[in-house]
């Protein structure tokens, strides 16, 4: 009962991180109408409302940390509850044809709608030898092509190169916990690969200070805003393998955590807005806010369903942003710029963001059920090894030896233990397939 209780737990809360998601997707498209429909820059504050909009950016870091979170944390539950890891090649195919598919179609709706404008913003056209470059995620490579056709698809090929990090950074803390049979290893490896993450990072932000889009918006660059992510899943999964559930304790520690969340965020973005021109903010950049982003994270996670926090951000309408998020975020940006360019926004930020929201909805609830959810059921339709294979073993060993499987930290921890001492002896003894062939041949 309590396990089934758990599992419904877990499933309102990824409708929680569901309505973090749509949090996300609009802040993103409410900054890109305020910078491109009054040609605002990020360092350009004309009035109250100026300082609001700039920081609305910040949800892209939120992206960051919600994918931080979401890829590892299931290699992290593994470990911990003994269990063999998310097979790499299933893990892969499902995150392309997750971003693959609906990617290219706004690719063609984004040439479309920029092709048919006017010369506004006709300077987003790509050059014609340059074309292919997008439909490899490889505009990010050149000055030519970054901030082109769909400006704010930068983002998806920093987004790739961490899918193609998380397999090893999973397994690689599986296999260091089940080596030593120890949580602390396993929290000194995701902390230790955490930190390096958020080392090279921050030395690349230095290295690569006053540089093009090409270095400033590089995966090296990104790389805090995932180990964020990836600490608030640890952090998470250690809180939920405990025995036993306590609403009023999660309750409790789910309002501190998310109460800390908001303070740092709020810090982050007074300390930004105070002197936005200091040079330590070219290293550091968003991380702080990106810190307080995964405390709220991890806030929605831990805090039970009938939490206030979980409530809203489940709420419909938010969580069905959420879902659709992906779309929105692929179309909204060309859909603002035909608008621009045709006349058609109204005057002032929100106006022209309801319009562009209204259109987007559409447009993302399309490309959800037309592109995306077709594509994902295909991607799992697909046969492909379902196990990890250096760890396959696992599953096989025979009842003898079924300690193995236990969760890490409950093995005992002294040879002369009286537990220790059963495992020797069972592990003796003969299986039962073993005796009934041994009966046949006598």
């Amino acid at each position: 009962m309590r396990q089934a209780e758990k599992r419904n737990n877990d499933a309102r809360r990824d409708v929680g991180i569901d309505g973090l998601r749509g949090i996300a997707a609009l802040s993103v498209l409410v900054f890109h109408v305020w910078l491109f429909n009054d040609s605002h820059t990020t360092t350009r504050r004309d009035g109250a409302l100026d300082y609001v909009f700039v920081e609305l950016k910040l949800g892209l870091y939120l992206f960051f940390a919600l994918s931080g979170f979401l890829l590892l944390r299931p290699y992290l539950r593994a470990a911990i509850a003994g269990r063999t890891p998310p097979a790499t090649l299933p893990f892969v195919r499902n995150r392309l044809v997750r971003i693959a598919p609906a990617y290219w179609v706004s690719l063609v709706g984004s040439f479309v709608l920029i092709a048919s404008a006017g010369d506004q913003v006709s300077h987003h056209l790509p050059a014609a030898s340059d074309v292919w470059t997008y439909a490899i995620f490889g505009q990010n490579f050149s000055e030519d092509t970054i901030m082109r056709l769909n400006p704010a698809t930068w983002s998806l090929p920093v987004e790739l190169g961490f899918y193609l990090m998380v397999p090893l950074i999973g397994l690689l803390a599986f296999a260091a916990a089940r080596r030593f049979d120890d949580r602390r290893v396993l929290v000194a490896a995701v902390v230790a690969v955490a930190l390096a993450m958020v080392t090279v990072g921050l030395t690349w932000n230095w290295l690569t200070i006053g540089e093009g889009a090409v270095s400033r918006l590089s995966l090296l660059g990104m790389l805090p805003y995932f180990a964020i992510g990836m600490l608030a899943a640890l952090g998470v999964a250690l809180w939920q393998s405990r025995r036993g559930l306590d609403r009023e304790r999660d309750s409790r520690i789910a309002a501190a955590v998310g109460m800390a969340g908001a303070a740092v965020l709020a810090a982050a973005i007074l300390n930004y807005e105070r002197d936005i021109y200091a040079e330590s903010l070219h290293v550091i950049r968003d991380v702080p806010a990106a810190a307080g982003f995964g405390l709220l994270i991890a806030a929605v996670a831990i805090a039970p369903t009938t939490s206030l926090a979980n409530r809203a951000l489940g709420a419909r309408p938010l969580a069905g942003l959420g879902t659709i998020s992906y779309g929105v975020y692929l179309w909204h940006v060309p859909i603002l710029l035909w608008a621009r360019s045709e006349q058609l926004l109204p005057e002032g930020t929100v106006l022209a963001a309801a319009l562009i929201l209204a259109v987007s909805l559409i447009a993302g609830a399309a490309s959800w059920l037309l592109v995306e959810s077709p594509a994902i059921a295909w991607g799992r339709s697909l046969r492909m090894p379902s196990r990890s294979e250096p760890f396959a073993r696992v599953r096989r060993q025979p009842p003898h030896r079924a300690h193995r499987n236990r969760p890490v930290g409950q093995l005992p921890q002294r040879l002369g233990s009286t537990d220790a001492r059963r495992i020797i002896l069972d592990s003796r003894q003969p299986s039962p397939g073993s005796a009934k062939k041994a009966a046949r041949l006598g």
